[in-house]
C-alpha cells in the first residue's frame, strides 16, 4: 500500500539486566532452566532470557565495564554497548 513504511527486520538486542545475587542466585536458576521468564515491576511485559554463554567474573567486573565500555550504572534493564556486545561475542 503507498504511504506505509516496511518494517525493518532488527536483530533481538542484548541486554544488561541487574539481579542481586542476595535475592536471587542468577547462576544456579540458569543450572536448572536453559530459559528463564523475568518479570520486574517497572517491567512491562515479559521478557525471556536464555543464557548463551558464560564468561569469567573476573574479565568483566564492573570496574572493566565502567573503564573499557562506559557502562557506569545498570539500575535496570539497559541495552549493551556495541563494543561490550563484539566483546562477549569474541570471548572463548
Amino acid at each position: 500500500m503507498p504511504g506505509r513504511r516496511k518494517k525493518k527486520e532488527r536483530p533481538p538486542k542484548a541486554w544488561i539486566i541487574p539481579a542481586n545475587p542476595k535475592y536471587y542466585d542468577v547462576e544456579s536458576a540458569f543450572e536448572k532452566e536453559e530459559v528463564i521468564d523475568w518479570k520486574q515491576v517497572k517491567i512491562t511485559s515479559l521478557m525471556t532470557i536464555k543464557l548463551l554463554k558464560r564468561y569469567n567474573r573476573q574479565k568483566y567486573t564492573f570496574k572493566v565495564l565502567n573503564d573499557q565500555y562506559g557502562v557506569f550504572a545498570v539500575r535496570g534493564p539497559r541495552s549493551v554497548p556495541n563494543s561490550l556486545r563484539c566483546a562477549l561475542e569474541n570471548d572463548t
